[in-house]
């Protein structure tokens, strides 16, 4: 028992130091596959989809390659070509670049790349997630903009002030577990 605080902190240091020493998207690269199930509140899964995702290295400091493929039977085989490229001023700040004159800022954050954008009165948020070297995760959240919920409340001080607070409940989820193969 005298040992159990020594070997709890080793563990946290080990578990710590692991963390540390995971560098985005360097140690997500690979090629990965799984099957992405769309989903829609009250409904269920109404779909699914193959993906193949390729995550590699460019020949230019601060640029990856990211290529998504999609097929289902309803829409067919859909691919995507993008470049992210890490903003050398901004630790964490990334362009998805989708190399058709759009481009999206995203996060990094731990082992997680976030978005959110509007496309056509929808507000799109994005995660990727970078579980281990073997597994990436991605979920997208879908909210129409035009749908929302306006809430408010007033303080009880000399100046009455508003704290107005717009939600927008998602309606749609695409997920997908991605395996490297």
């Amino acid at each position: 028992m005298k040992n159990l605080p020594l070997i709890l902190f080793f563990f946290a240091s080990f578990n710590s130091q692991a963390q540390n020493s995971f560098l985005f998207p360097n140690d997500c690269l690979g090629r990965y596959s799984g099957t992405m199930y769309i989903e829609y509140i009250g409904k269920g899964i109404v779909d699914s989809a193959h993906v193949e995702l390729e995550f590699s290295k460019t020949d230019k400091d601060f640029e990856w390659n990211y290529f998504n493929t999609i097929e289902n039977e309803r829409y067919g085989k859909i691919e995507k070509r993008y470049t992210l490229i890490q903003d050398e001023s901004k630790k964490g700040l990334f362009i998805l670049d989708e190399n058709n004159g759009i481009q999206i800022e995203h996060t990094n954050i731990g082992r997680n790349l976030y978005s959110t954008f509007e496309v056509q009165g929808n507000l799109i948020f994005y995660n990727l997630e970078c579980i281990d070297n073997q597994t990436l995760y991605y979920k997208i959240l879908t909210s129409d903009m035009n749908k929302l919920k306006e809430s408010n409340i007033q303080s009880d001080g000399e100046e009455e002030q508003i704290l107005k607070v717009n939600s927008y409940l998602p309606f749609t989820s695409q997920y997908v577990t991605l395996k490297k193969y």
